[in-house]
This record gives C-alpha cells, sequence and structure tokens, in this order.
C-alpha cells in the first residue's frame, strides 16, 4: 500500500471531547503522528481551540466564543454532554498557547491549524494571523496553517514563508487555477464531496489531504489514487492500517 499518516481529527474524538487536552493527549497515546484542531478567537480575541463559534454543541451554553473572555473560559466545560455525557465534565476549552505547551512535549507531532472562518468574519484576517502566529512562534513541533479561506493562507504565506492548507469548499466543483495560484503545500478535501467528482486528485506541488475517512474500506482506494494523508475520527480503529503501525 502507497505511503500515507491518518490524521487525529479534532484529537482522539470518537471516545473523547473532541479539540480537548483529553482528545489530544489520547491522540498521543494511541501513537498519531498528525493532529488536526481548530482554532476561533474569543472575546478579547484570544486564540482558543474550538470548532464551532456557538457553544451549544460542546458546552450546552447558548452563547458564542465571540462573547466569552479568555477569564471566562475557566467557567464552561467543553465535555460535549449531549454526545458522551458528564463522563468528562469538567474540561476546559483549552487555549492556543495550552496546546502548544502540550505539543511541544512531542515534537515529531506534525499538526494543521484550522483558522476558522466565523472568528475570521468577526474579527478580520489581520486579526486572526496576529493572535495566531506569536503562539504558533513558540512550537517545537512541525505545524501547518489551513483554512476555507483563501486569502488569510495567501496573507500568511506572504507574512511568513508558513506552509499552508486549502481546505477546499464543501461542494464541487473545485478551481483547480485557484489553486496553482496558491500553490499551498497540501489540499484538504472532503471525502463525500471527494465522491461527487471523477475522484481524480490533482497533480501539482500539493500533498492531498481527505477528510471524513472513517470507513477502513476507504483507506486502500484513497491511499492508491494519491492520498497522503487521511483524517478520521476513529484512530483507534484505523490506525493500525498506516503503514509501519504495526512496526
Amino acid at each position: 500500500m502507497p505511503t500515507f499518516r491518518f490524521v487525529a481529527h479534532r484529537g482522539e474524538r470518537d471516545q473523547h471531547p473532541e479539540n480537548t487536552l483529553p482528545a489530544f493527549r489520547s491522540a498521543l497515546e494511541l501513537g498519531a503522528c498528525c493532529v488536526e484542531f481548530d482554532v476561533q478567537l474569543c472575546a478579547d480575541q484570544t486564540p482558543v481551540v474550538l470548532h464551532d463559534d456557538n457553544l451549544e454543541r460542546c458546552c450546552a451554553v447558548n452563547t458564542t466564543i465571540f462573547e466569552i473572555s479568555r477569564t471566562q473560559l475557566t467557567t464552561i466545560s467543553a465535555h460535549e454532554p449531549g454526545r458522551l455525557g458528564e463522563a468528562f465534565h469538567p474540561t476546559p476549552i483549552p487555549t492556543l498557547r495550552e496546546v502548544v505547551t502540550l505539543f511541544n512535549d512531542h515534537p515529531a507531532t506534525e499538526v494543521f491549524v484550522e483558522l476558522k472562518r466565523a472568528s475570521i468574519r468577526r474579527f478580520s484576517r489581520r486579526a486572526m494571523l496576529d493572535a495566531v502566529m506569536p503562539e504558533l512562534a513558540r512550537a517545537r513541533f512541525p505545524w501547518h496553517l489551513i483554512s476555507f479561506d483563501y486569502e488569510i493562507l495567501a496573507q500568511a504565506r506572504a507574512d511568513c514563508a508558513c506552509h499552508i492548507g486549502w481546505v477546499l469548499p464543501e461542494e464541487p466543483p473545485w478551481d483547480k487555477a485557484l489553486a496553482e495560484r496558491l500553490a499551498p503545500e497540501y489540499l484538504f478535501a472532503d471525502l463525500d464531496a471527494l465522491r461527487q467528482t471523477d475522484g481524480t486528485l490533482w497533480p501539482g506541488p500539493w500533498q492531498w489531504a481527505i477528510y471524513g475517512v472513517n470507513d477502513p474500506a476507504d483507506v486502500a482506494p484513497l491511499a492508491a489514487a494519491g492520498a497522503r494523508y487521511l483524517e478520521t475520527d476513529r484512530l483507534a480503529d484505523l490506525l493500525p492500517l498506516q503503514p509501519g503501525a504495526a512496526d
């Protein structure tokens, strides 16, 4: 089977609340070599690791992260009660600084940091980069900025020549010319969206990462098609399929 790596989507979120320190620790304990997580900005523009801008799903609190200050974060638990009950209560929403500190103890882990569009729209691209980049400058592990927002990736590359990954729109068709203009190191695509195309992974200066890969039957065909990163919610189940995992 061609070489590829599994990416732990928001950490090991099958059995842990997503985008939290317990989820990241579990992914590392399982042997994940790649992890993806999301970044939003709270009210005072502190970068926090969180997918939804509304806290209802993860925290059972009907407000947005934009209304929560850094000091208020400690009063809110991101334990996903609707999915996991109270097993992980309390679990704080981590700051990006806390997550960077965790991964600094695992410098071989490759990390994909998604800049969320909701925070970009709320605070601007410049504000997002100004908040996130100083925290990532502390990292001792390889990291890559990814986003659906094309312009923030272009701006990030101009600022610091960092590695970037464009997350293609959820609905095809996709614009290959735009991808070629940006020339990111990575192209991310949703598996369900890929199935709406002819399945071709364009050749280019990028490596392909396919997310939503949770069925073992999809692994070999995607790897054969040229996907080098497979992002999954089922890390424990799929990780044994990764080349070299049994070594």
